[in-house]
């Protein structure tokens, strides 16, 4: 059993067509989306590496946007479209001054800020009538915590240490779907995404220049397929879709077992 904490959290988002003229009309669409957590901006978690984690399910609760546009190119080629987007989200970086006053007692003054990393993302989609076929590529979004304990005024001299760690992971995935009707009214959908979780290098990192680096995680790309269906049944002068679907997610951990660790040079 895993003691994980459920996420919760508000998410919006909208689509605008430009009102552009000439060559642009009816060409352009903005949209945005934003993911906002109930109680925080930022939170997650980073454990000591000999204590059992739970990296994909136990990630993060941060602030999230993302914006795009999207280009219809029929003029070029009949069906054809392109969207470029960039995914954004919280870090936190900061510094904990540590220093003996007057009366020889410890001060601590922290100073922390949240900074934004961006992510990009690439599609491109091709339809027609009866059938079609799109694909997406997602660039990994990464959410950071790191805090330098500086010291000073002290009988010693302490490197600069550092409490960091990876807190929010995404991997980067490739997404390709399509589209079939065999009738009008009947829709027939296939998704493959690929997850790229093998560049993960894990949520630890080192805490000084010579600190030891944290086990390799040893996680391995996946590829999840999903089907879906979708029928129309016209009501008078509405209509009503019914839709339903199947994913299989693969998990990228390996199995639990004693493995080798890193050592200095990684």
């Amino acid at each position: 059993d895993a003691d994980l904490e459920v996420p919760s959290g508000m998410f919006m988002g909208f689509e605008l067509p430009l009102p552009f003229g000439d060559i642009f009309e009816d060409r352009l669409t903005f949209a945005a989306g934003f993911w906002t957590p109930s109680r925080v901006l930022l939170e997650g978690t980073v454990n000591y590496t000999e204590v059992p984690q739970w990296s994909v399910l136990d990630r993060a609760q941060a602030v999230a946007i993302e914006v795009g546009i999207g280009v219809d190119l029929t003029d070029l080629i009949d069906g054809l479209r392109f969207g470029v987007a960039v995914s954004a989200l919280a870090n936190l970086t900061g510094k904990l001054d540590v220093r003996l006053d007057e009366t020889s007692a410890f001060n601590a003054t922290t100073e922390t800020q949240l900074v934004t990393s961006f992510a990009p993302i690439v599609g491109l989609s091709y339809e027609q009538e009866s059938w079609g076929v799109g694909a997406v590529y997602r660039h990994e979004l990464r959410s950071e915590l790191g805090l330098d304990i500086v010291t000073a005024d002290l009988p010693v001299d302490i490197p600069v240490l550092t409490l960091n760690g990876l807190l929010h992971y995404v991997p980067s995935n490739i997404a390709v779907e399509a589209f079939y009707r065999p009738i009008p009214n009947l829709m027939l959908v296939l998704n493959l995404t690929a997850r790229l979780w093998s560049l993960w290098e894990g949520p630890q990192a080192p805490t000084s220049a010579s600190s030891f680096l944290a086990p390799d995680p040893g996680f391995q790309d996946v590829v999840s397929p999903r089907i879906a269906v979708e029928g129309r049944i016209p009501v008078n002068d509405s209509d009503l879709f019914l839709r339903a679907g199947y994913g299989f997610e693969l998990s990228p951990a390996p199995a639990a077992r004693m493995a080798a660790q890193r050592n200095q040079d990684g």
